[in-house]
């Protein structure tokens, strides 16, 4: 039935869709004729890199922002991947600790009208992958990587 939901919520004039789904498998989402603009997949940890692939790499052909705080399964071929042939504008990716420089290179070469990155907390993200990002990324007017040291 939950896929049935997501389907026909994607296929409306829906702008933004949040799915808390935490510990359950994202459903496979392949309209293409979606309108979705907005996909809230914040801290649902457990889905599968496939799943995220299948839904961030031209599921949802309009998509501006994507948040994926949280999510650990979020890697950086998957960041680089995801920007292809999408619109993106607003990213962010709080909290993924897999992504660091490469996926940053990869995420400006495919998004170069990127607005905002929020990196919170993503510890593998070095200077190098900043200035990476600000040189493609020529219309960025926030890009927040920040971390605690732990004692």
């Amino acid at each position: 039935m939950l896929p049935e939901i997501l389907g026909d919520l994607l296929n409306s004039h829906v702008n933004t869709v949040r799915i808390m789904l935490c510990g359950l498998r994202l459903p496979e989402v392949t309209q293409e004729n979606s309108v979705c603009r907005e996909l809230d997949l914040s801290e649902c940890r457990g889905v599968s890199g496939s799943a995220l692939q299948a839904v961030l790499t031209g599921a949802l052909p309009a998509l501006e922002c994507v948040m994926l705080t949280g999510i650990p399964e979020v890697s950086n071929s998957l960041l680089a991947e995801m920007g292809l042939g999408l619109p993106l504008r607003h990213i962010s990716i709080g909290l993924c600790t897999a992504v660091g420089d490469e996926g940053l290179r990869g995420l400006a070469a495919a998004c170069p009208q990127l607005l905002t990155l929020r990196a919170d907390q993503c510890v593998k993200i070095t200077d190098d992958g900043m200035v990476a990002l600000a040189e493609s990324c020529k219309e960025l007017q926030v890009g927040v990587v920040a971390w605690e040291k732990l004692m």
